[in-house]
C-alpha cells in the first residue's frame, strides 16, 4: 500500500470518527436543552461544513493532512464539550437537589482550662444536657448515640435552658455539656447582653473588649445526628409535584439563606444571611431584599403573640421555618430558595478568580484586619469575602449594614459568574456547586434561565433595600431561648412595607430605581 493510498484510508477514518463524535455531540446538546434556536442552527452548520471540509481535503495531495489535522482538533473539542454539557447535566440533575436528611452538630464541651482532651476521659463525669423543647430530643438523642459507642452510661445533668447549661459548665457544676453547635453563637450573643452586676458576666480581656462564651469552651467531640429533612409547602424533597415555573418568562422570587457554619450544606444552623431575590426575566430587573438576622419577628408555628423570636434562629429549625417567616413578613409566595454556608462562599469565589466588591463604607474587619475601602473592592478573595458578609461591628449602622454588603457579594458573584471568566474552571465550579449548595429549583428550571440569558445577552437592573429597625436593637427574651434576654432588632412597618412595594413592582413588570452598583 502506497504512502497516498494510506493517507487517504487515515483521513477517511478521521472524517468517520468526526462524524460519529459530532452526532453524539450534538444530540448531548440539544437534548440538554440550553441553546436558543439560532444558535443551534449555526450548531449543526457549524458541524456539516466541518466534516465536509475534512473530506473534502481528502482527495488533495499533502492537503489530506491538513484534513487529518482538523479532524483531530474538531474531535477534540467536539469530546471535551461532550463531557462539559453531560457534567453540567449531571449536576443540574442530581447535585444541587437538597438532602432527604439534615445533619445536626452535637458538641461535647468542655471548659478551655479542663485537663479533659478526650470523651474517654469523660465517661465516668457529669454530663449537661438542656431540656429545652427544641433540642431535647436532639440531646438525649447524642447521649444515647455516646453510651452505645463506648458501651457506658454516663451520669446526666438537666437544665432548663443552654444558658443554665452553660452557666453551669463555667461554674464547675459539671464537667461536661452536650450543646448543638448551632447555639453557641447564640449563646455569644446572651452572654454579650449582661452587665457585670449579671449572674454570668464574663469580664473584659487584656484589649478592652468583652470576653465571649466561645473563648470559654472546646469541643472534645463532635456527635452528628440524621434526621429527615421537613418538607412544607412544596419545599425540601426532590420528588415534590409542584407545578414547574417557565423562568425564562414568568417572575419568581429565590430565598437565599447563608448559614453560620462550614462543611457539609446538610448541616442544619442559624440562617445569619437572609436575602429575598425578585426576579422578573422579560424586564431584566431584579430587586434584592436584605432582613437583619436578628429581625424579632413570628415564626409560624414556633412563635405566639406573647413572644416572637430572631428571625435568624429559624434557620436552625430547618429552611422551611425562614421560608414561612419570610412569606409572613412580607406578605409574599416564595418560589425557590438556595442554601449556602461559609465553604460555599469561599470555595465558589476563589474557583470564580476573585470577585469585585462594592462597599458603601470605608472600613477594617476586625478579626482579619483587611481594610476595605468606600467603592469598588476588586479581586478579593473567597476567604477575604467571607470577612466582608460576616463583619457588623466595625460598620455604621451594624446588622443593617452587614445586610447590604451580602447582596454586594451576591452581586459580585453573579457578575463573574455570567462573565466569560467561569468557562476557563467550569468542571471545578461545578464540583464546588454539588458540595456546596442546595436548591428547589430543577435542572429544568434553571435551563430556561441560561436559555434565555444566552438568547437575548442583555443587562439586567439591581435594586435593592434593607428593612430596617427602628432606633437601635432592644432586649427581649425569645421563644426558643428562654434562658436570657438577646439583642433584637424590631423592624419598622414602613420599612417592611418599602421592601414588599419593590418586590411587587418587579414581578409587576414596573422598572426599579438602579443601585449606586450594578
Amino acid at each position: 500500500m502506497n504512502k497516498s493510498k494510506g493517507l487517504l484510508i487515515a483521513g477517511i477514518v478521521f472524517a468517520f470518527v468526526q462524524a460519529v463524535v459530532s452526532v453524539m455531540t450534538l444530540y448531548r446538546i440539544l437534548k440538554f436543552d440550553a441553546l436558543p434556536g439560532k444558535y443551534e442552527v449555526l450548531l449543526v452548520a457549524a458541524l456539516i461544513v466541518g466534516l465536509i471540509l475534512v473530506v473534502g481535503l481528502q482527495f488533495f495531495k499533502i492537503a489530506n493532512i491538513i484534513g487529518d489535522i482538523i479532524a483531530i482538533l474538531i474531535i477534540g473539542v467536539l469530546i471535551y464539550a461532550y463531557v462539559a454539557v453531560s457534567k453540567v447535566d449531571k449536576v443540574l440533575e442530581e447535585g444541587l437537589k437538597p438532602s432527604e436528611t439534615v445533619q445536626l452538630a452535637m458538641n461535647v464541651m468542655v471548659k478551655n482550662d479542663s485537663p479533659v482532651n478526650s470523651i474517654d476521659e469523660l465517661l465516668q463525669k457529669k454530663f449537661g444536657i438542656s431540656t429545652d423543647v427544641i433540642n431535647v430530643d436532639n440531646n438525649r438523642e447524642a447521649i444515647k448515640i455516646i453510651n452505645s459507642s463506648k458501651n457506658s452510661n454516663v451520669e446526666v445533668v438537666e437544665y432548663e435552658d443552654n444558658f443554665a447549661l452553660s452557666n453551669a459548665l463555667l461554674k464547675g457544676e459539671i464537667d461536661c455539656i452536650i450543646l448543638n453547635g448551632a447555639y453557641i453563637q447564640t449563646l455569644n450573643e446572651a452572654y454579650d447582653a449582661l452587665e457585670p452586676e449579671d449572674d454570668g458576666y464574663l469580664g473584659m480581656n487584656d484589649n478592652g473588649r468583652r470576653i465571649e462564651f466561645e473563648e470559654m469552651i472546646r469541643s472534645v467531640l463532635s456527635v452528628s445526628i440524621s434526621k429527615e429533612a421537613v418538607s412544607t409547602g412544596g419545599f425540601g424533597k426532590p420528588d415534590d409535584n409542584r407545578e414547574l415555573i417557565d423562568t425564562a418568562v414568568t417572575p419568581f422570587i429565590i430565598y437565599v439563606s447563608g448559614i453560620d457554619v462550614s462543611g457539609p450544606i446538610s448541616t442544619v444552623s442559624r440562617s445569619d444571611v437572609n436575602v429575598l431575590v425578585a426576579v422578573n426575566p422579560v424586564t431584566k430587573q431584579i430587586a434584592m431584599i436584605t432582613t437583619p438576622r436578628d429581625s424579632y419577628v413570628e415564626i409560624p408555628g414556633i412563635t405566639d403573640e406573647n413572644r416572637r423570636d430572631k428571625l435568624t434562629h429559624a434557620g436552625a429549625m430547618g429552611v422551611q421555618h425562614s421560608i414561612e417567616t419570610l412569606e409572613k413578613l412580607y406578605g409574599i409566595d416564595i418560589d425557590y430558595y438556595v442554601r449556602v454556608n461559609f465553604s460555599s462562599v469561599v470555595d465558589i469565589v476563589d474557583l470564580l478568580g476573585g470577585v469585585s466588591i462594592y462597599s458603601a463604607y470605608d472600613f477594617t474587619e476586625r478579626f482579619s484586619k483587611h481594610h476595605f475601602v468606600q467603592g469598588y473592592n476588586h479581586n478579593i478573595d473567597g476567604k477575604t469575602a467571607l470577612y466582608f458578609a460576616r463583619e457588623r461591628y466595625t460598620l455604621p449602622g451594624g446588622d443593617y449594614s452587614r445586610g447590604r454588603n451580602h447582596i454586594e457579594l451576591i452581586k459580585g458573584i453573579l457578575n463573574k459568574a455570567m462573565s466569560p471568566a467561569i468557562l476557563t474552571n467550569y468542571a471545578e465550579l461545578l464540583s464546588a456547586a454539588e458540595k456546596n449548595i442546595e436548591t428547589n429549583m430543577t435542572k429544568e428550571e434553571i435551563v430556561n434561565l441560561i436559555k434565555m440569558q444566552l438568547a437575548d445577552n442583555q443587562k439586567w437592573n439591581f435594586s435593592s433595600l434593607a428593612a430596617e429597625d427602628g432606633g437601635g436593637q432592644k432586649l427581649k427574651y425569645v421563644k426558643t431561648y428562654s434562658g436570657s434576654r438577646l439583642y433584637v432588632s424590631i423592624l419598622t412597618q414602613e420599612s417592611v412595607e418599602a421592601c414588599a412595594d419593590l418586590i411587587e413592582l418587579v414581578l409587576n413588570g414596573g422598572i426599579a430605581p438602579s443601585d449606586v452598583s450594578q
